[in-house]
């Protein structure tokens, strides 16, 4: 199975107009069984920006599973909206399934939102014992999370707080765990309280001009392949009009270690 991890479009904030057919005709080309987006489709939660993101996901063709970020959360200058309605736009334009699911072959994918209205930054896995019911049973297959902001600190990264119930959600049962936020990408293994190690997984920012060191000016996004014994995390970078491999790939395990 290939799955294209996206996070970070940031429509109303991007790069060059350019990046953004190159990365659809990228992910077009390679076919993935699953486009799966880490939030921040947009940069101010306006409605012209939702509409742009929804037409762009809607084009690709493939599944895609979406889960919002912190600048999809109403603006601060829309107070009553942020408190109480802080997704309100995202659920009309979007969707309003906010723990999307995707199962095919042997994978099964669970989306979670961790934004929220009462932060700037923040994030909040709501419920995680969901997260482990839903993965629970499931041991023969390889099992994935998608969540927006990282559920641990990363090595190279400037320092921010992570997911409230990030730990929670880390010891649910996920094998890979894939996120954004941060616009910088990272891979590390984890190890559990149980003995089982997952892989955490940031992307950079996709689209938009909000890149962070030692990144700077890089536009990036993931493809993750997962074989019968191994599964692969590849980075793609935005380069002369078009995305191409970053390198070597970044992350390779077998599965069952």
């Amino acid at each position: 199975m290939t799955i294209a991890h996206l996070g970070d479009l940031h429509f109303g904030r991007l790069a060059e107009p350019e990046v953004v057919r190159a990365l659809f005709d990228d992910v077009h080309s390679l076919q993935p069984d699953l486009v799966a987006i880490s939030g921040d489709l947009t940069q101010r939660a306006r409605v012209r920006e939702f509409r742009r993101a929804r037409s762009y996901l809607g084009a690709f063709g493939q599944p895609c599973l979406v889960v919002p970020g912190n600048h999809d959360v109403a603006a601060w200058w829309r107070p009553f909206g942020r408190l109480f309605r802080p997704l309100a736009r995202y659920r009309k334009f979007i969707t309003d399934d906010l723990a999307p699911t995707f199962v095919k072959d042997g994978v099964r994918v669970l989306g979670v939102s961790s934004a929220y209205g009462l932060t700037i930054q923040g994030g909040r896995v709501e419920a995680p014992e969901r997260i482990r019911e839903w993965f629970a049973g499931n041991t023969e297959e390889f099992q994935i999370l998608v969540v927006h902001h990282p559920l641990t600190q990363f090595e190279g990264v400037r320092r921010q707080d992570v997911a409230q119930n990030g730990q929670e959600a880390l010891e649910a049962g996920a094998d890979l765990v894939l996120s954004g936020h941060r616009h910088v990408a990272r891979v590390h293994e984890v190890g559990l309280p149980d003995g089982r190690r997952v892989v955490v997984s940031l992307t950079g920012t996709a689209t938009s001009d909000r890149w962070r060191a030692p990144q700077a000016c890089e536009n990036r996004y993931q493809v993750v392949r997962i074989g019968r014994e191994e599964f692969t995390i590849e980075e793609r970078l935005f380069d002369s009009g078009t995305f191409r491999p970053a390198g070597r790939s970044i992350f390779e395990r077998t599965v069952l270690a």
